[in-house]
């Protein structure tokens, strides 16, 4: 009978330890997916900031060179890279 007991308080034990294990695994895959979204947020928003400071000088520039000012509908859904190339053209159209 003593025999049994040891063996159950060691499986006891060993299941309470792959609990304890398992529940510290799902607890730090948690925290970075957490951490993840989190720094995903941050970039999306330095994106968004950088966007719309180029859509504004491009309307201004728009609006200096007399040119049919683009709606900011229309800009947003633009690329980042596409924004520069108009920027840069409206740029050296305004140096001419």
């Amino acid at each position: 009978m003593l025999e049994k007991l040891s063996v159950d308080d060691e499986t006891r034990y060993q299941a309470e330890m792959r609990e304890r294990a398992l529940r510290n695994k799902v607890s730090e895959l948690a925290a970075a997916r957490e951490e993840g979204i989190e720094e995903g947020r941050e970039e999306g928003r330095e994106e968004g900031l950088k966007q719309g400071e180029i859509i504004g000088q491009i309307r201004l520039l728009q609006e200096m060179l007399k040119h049919l000012i683009c709606s900011e509908k229309d800009l947003v859904q633009k690329s980042i890279e596409e924004l520069n190339k108009m920027l840069q053209e409206l740029k050296a159209e305004l140096k001419s």
